[in-house]
């Protein structure tokens, strides 16, 4: 592995480098890499490209870690009915601003 990285100019860091081999649920594979004398760290779940990865190649993880966070967006939002007006929530929700051309006022510089 050293020899490809060297190869291709690209350097890793052995002590963050992990490895996910990628299983189909038989009989584990036995899988032994090496890089600058270290032997990387296992594991069964990743994060890459901003998605949690098993050794499924499923998205099991990434989908609950997105529900726990929709479920804090949901009840903040449900708190936020409490404080805010219903126009406001709206705006909030929608991500759009508010314009309010009731109270633009508009003035005329006399000369």
């Amino acid at each position: 592995m050293s020899k490809w990285f060297q190869a291709n100019w690209h350097i890793l860091n052995p002590t963050k480098t992990q490895v996910l081999k990628f299983t189909s649920g038989k009989l584990p594979n036995a899988l032994y890499l090496t890089y600058a004398d270290h032997l990387p760290l296992e594991v069964e779940t990743i994060q890459f490209l901003g998605l949690q990865w098993d050794n499924q190649i499923a998205c099991k993880n990434h989908i609950q870690l997105l529900l726990r966070k929709l479920s804090s967006a949901c009840f903040l939002m449900g708190q936020l009915h409490y404080i805010l007006t219903l126009r406001r929530l709206m705006s909030y929700i929608y991500g759009a601003p508010i314009l309010d051309v009731s109270r633009s006022h508009t003035t005329q510089h006399s000369r």
